[in-house]
């Protein structure tokens, strides 16, 4: 399903970041409901961000405390 570096990312990712920080996490398109359900159950609040075209191509995620 195209979600496979996602599923690993998510999970290892909060530790990385410094307290405040937040990733930038680029998604093919249609990916970013489910990548960013991934990154939601590991914790994150998740937001996106369309490209030029409008289509959601980014994730903003920051750790959810």
């Amino acid at each position: 399903d195209g979600l496979d570096a996602y599923r690993s990312l998510a999970p290892a990712l909060p530790p990385l970041l410094a307290p405040g920080g937040i990733a930038c996490i680029e998604t093919g398109a249609g990916q970013a409901e489910a990548a960013g359900a991934l990154f939601g159950s590991a914790g994150f609040a998740v937001s996106t961000r369309p490209d030029l075209a409008g289509i959601p191509r980014c994730l903003v995620a920051s750790v959810n405390k």
